[in-house]
């Protein structure tokens, strides 16, 4: 596995490692995060934001799907970040082998703003997608928790999506409601808003649109419930 690296956060401070083996042993608890990625900067750039995420991490690195594939095999990772575009093929295949294993959390990469590559990446397996040019330790850090459900943004956009299934049921059943239409609207283009906001991991303004929708739904429900 000569194109395989190992780092542990918990151990080394910098950004290379012997290859094929493991730089120490963790004294915490840590999860093991496998990057995917053909380039040595722009693996040496998610080195950097996981060693500034506050998360406890050990790290491993595969510079080739083949390398990813006897990584994945042997170690099993718990989170990983996958490029889309290899030199030895597609980072899709690596997802597909990710998701397979069970890694809980994987982030596809790309440095191309093309949507059928973040499509791609997702319809593979991949919970999040993240633009290379946008990483950094806390997008890294929203991305992963997302990716596993933890987290305040990803808590926060589990209650507004519930809230906007059961406005959707109720608009359903209430269609003749011309005083909601507006806020129906809204809510649909809040929506279109919150997709974007979590495809490019901006948890902040994700919170403040899931507020809204939440907000909104509130409104129709109100609405609705007044007798005509």
């Amino acid at each position: 596995m000569d194109d395989a690296l190992y780092l542990d956060l918990a151990e080394q401070t910098g950004s290379g490692a012997n290859d094929g083996q493991a730089s120490g042993t963790p004294t915490l608890r840590t999860s093991t995060l496998l990057i995917v990625d053909d380039s040595r900067i722009d693996r040496s750039q998610i080195i950097f934001a996981a060693k500034r995420s506050g998360l406890n991490l050990r790290i491993l690195e595969a510079s080739s799907l083949k390398a990813a594939m006897d990584v994945i095999e042997t170690s099993r990772p718990d989170i990983a970040t996958v490029d889309f575009c290899m030199t030895d093929g597609c980072g899709v295949d690596a997802v597909e082998a990710l998701r397979r294993c069970g890694t809980r959390a994987v982030v596809g990469v790309s440095g191309s703003d093309d949507p059928t590559v973040d499509r791609a990446m997702r319809a593979a397996g991949a919970s999040m997608f993240l633009n290379k040019s946008d990483i950094t330790p806390e997008r890294l850090r929203a991305a992963i928790e997302h990716a596993m459900g933890q987290g305040p943004a990803a808590q926060d956009v589990k209650i507004a999506l519930s809230e906007f299934d059961l406005l959707i049921l109720d608009l359903v059943r209430e269609l003749n409601q011309a005083d909601t239409a507006d806020l129906a609207n809204d809510i649909l283009k809040r929506c279109a808003s919150l997709d974007y906001a979590l495809e490019s991991a901006h948890y902040a303004e994700a919170r403040e649109i899931a507020a809204e929708i939440s907000r909104n739904a509130g409104r129709i429900r109100d609405a609705i419930a007044k007798p005509k």
